[in-house]
Formats: structure tokens, sequence, C-alpha cells
């Protein structure tokens, strides 16, 4: 199924998503349209149990998006040989954050259990009612989900796994991926 958001060139993108709540139900993968992934990352998403399961990658250093838009992410701790073994949490997410403070980037996929699924339907219910919301990102979704205590569960990939399509450059390196 798909849902249009007449109003995109007006709004951001929880106005489009919440064209869509009705299908946030069960487990569900919610993402960009302009982004790729490798079957593994969804294999992933798809083994956890995780109610709220985010995509954060952690060479940031080497994002084609360094000199636009980025969701930085800062973790429970950084990706490791010890993190592989942890479960690591996403506890901020900022397009300014410091570098001090970043442990990667969201790569714009997540993905809700249903439990999870109905957190998101919600909140974003509840986002909706307050003035402001066409402007809102799924960045300041996560940021509330994150402000009223729910846990977002990462898993760690590299620019390898994942490609943000935002110009003709990118459509090119995608017709490779």
């Amino acid at each position: 199924s798909y849902a249009d958001n007449d109003d995109f060139a007006k709004t951001q993108e929880l106005s489009s998503l919440a064209k869509a709540i009705a299908k946030i139900e069960g487990e569900t993968f919610i993402s960009y349209g302009d982004v790729l992934f490798k079957k593994y990352i969804a294999q992933e998403l798809i083994d956890s149990k995780a109610d709220i399961l985010a995509v954060v990658d952690y060479d940031w250093q080497t994002s084609r998006n360094s000199a636009r838009y980025a969701d930085y992410v800062s973790c429970s701790e950084p990706q490791s040989t010890k993190s592989f073994y942890h479960e690591v949490l996403l506890t901020g997410i900022d397009n300014e954050m410091t570098e001090a403070k970043r442990h990667g980037e969201w790569a714009g996929i997540i993905k809700v259990s249903p439990k999870g699924a109905a957190i998101v339907q919600n909140l974003l219910k509840e986002m909706q009612q307050k003035p402001g919301f066409e402007t809102q990102r799924m960045s300041d979704l996560i940021r509330a989900l994150i402000e009223k205590g729910h846990e977002i569960r990462v898993i760690y990939t590299s620019r390898a796994g994942w490609l943000d399509i935002d110009n003709l450059d990118d459509v090119l390196l995608g017709s490779s991926f």
C-alpha cells in the first residue's frame, strides 16, 4: 500500500509518516524512501526482538552527508568489538551534534515490534496535536521517544551497508550498490 502526502513541499517527514499512521502496526519497517540498504541489515532487523531498533552508521566521518543534512547520534557506547556483545541504546539525535558526542549517523531506518508500533503510533498522534508538527522531522520523533524513556536499540553498520540517495551522483552510485 502507498500513502501520499500532497503537501510534501510545505511539510517535513513526520507529516508524511502521519499519512501512513494506520499502517504502523505489527512488526513494521519505517525507512526514508531514498535509502538503499543491504539485505543483511534487513535480516538483522527482522532477527531482533527489540521493540524499537535503529540502524546507525558508525563510520560517520566518511559520510557523503557530511556537507548536507545528517542525523548524527550518540549511543550508550560507541561501536567496538565489545559493543557487539552488548545492548547498545540510542541516547541522542541531532543534526548539529558536536563531533565529540557523535557515535554515528542514523541511516534512516527503524524497525518496530507490535509493541513498538503502538508506541510510535501513540506518540505520533500526540505530536500531531502540537503546533509546528508540519515542520518536524523523523529525528524529532526519535528524540521524543528517547525523552519519554523508550529504549531504541542500535544495530551498527558501516557505509558499505546503506546508501542515502539525494542527488544524481548518489543515483549513479546506487546503480552499482
